[in-house]
């Protein structure tokens, strides 16, 4: 019984995991990869899936053309085609796309005015909200300043 065992490694030595693995992917050209980013408007998950990558490796092709700074501000979402279960504050999503949710807007451009005009800070911005009893998206009256902050990052300047 013991030299069952010994005599399939001794016949073969090298099959004793198989993993496989594609040399194609490796000569799929950043430019490509590139079209499908920006002309078709895929995420990087979604041509990593179609084109049998990783992720990642769409990733790296993507800056090395100097598309993806690395950062989540270098590359806006496509609202053509979202697809994060959530959309943003002061978004709704629809089939995939984000439109603005214009009830959201006018919270948004009060947390905007309350910074830029007012010139109230992030904490102070989430207290006024509390103290005028708005509710958040999960029907709160709770608001964090790291909330009011995205927020205002992503509206400043648009309203």
């Amino acid at each position: 019984m013991s030299g069952g065992p010994t005599r399939i490694r001794d016949e073969h030595p090298y099959y004793t995991d198989i993993i496989e693995y594609s040399i194609i992917p490796h000569k799929i050209s950043p430019a490509f990869i590139a079209k499908l980013y920006l002309g078709d408007g895929l995420s990087s998950s979604q041509i990593a899936s179609k084109l049998g990558l990783s992720k990642t490796a769409v990733l790296e092709r993507l800056r090395s053309l100097g598309i993806r700074k690395g950062d989540k501000k270098s590359n806006p979402s496509n609202k053509e085609n979202y697809q994060n279960p959530h959309a943003p504050f002061g978004y709704k999503k629809i089939d995939n796309k984000i439109v603005p949710n214009q009830t959201e807007i006018k919270i948004c451009r009060m947390i905007v005015t309350a910074i830029n005009d007012e010139k109230m800070s992030y904490r102070a911005t989430a207290k006024l909200l509390v103290s005028k009893k708005i509710k958040n998206r999960k029907g709160e009256i709770s608001w964090g300043h790291s909330v009011i902050k995205s927020i205002y990052e992503r509206w400043n300047g648009k309203l």
